[in-house]
């Protein structure tokens, strides 16, 4: 599974089932998260994004 910047890894989820147009879409299992991109996004865009999180301390 590759890995984010952040070290958390993802994986690239298909377009099948995908009723909402979305141009990218990803999951990251630990710690549990969904993201994607409509438009003009793409999923470098996504990767970015995932990148730059950080788990809150509250």
């Amino acid at each position: 599974m590759p890995t984010l910047a952040n070290g958390w890894p993802y994986e690239e989820l298909g377009p099948s089932g995908n009723t909402q147009l979305f141009t990218a879409y990803i999951r990251i299992p630990d710690p549990y998260l969904m993201m994607w991109a409509q438009g003009g996004y793409g999923l470098n865009d996504v990767l970015l994004v995932a990148d730059g999180l950080k788990l809150s301390s509250r």
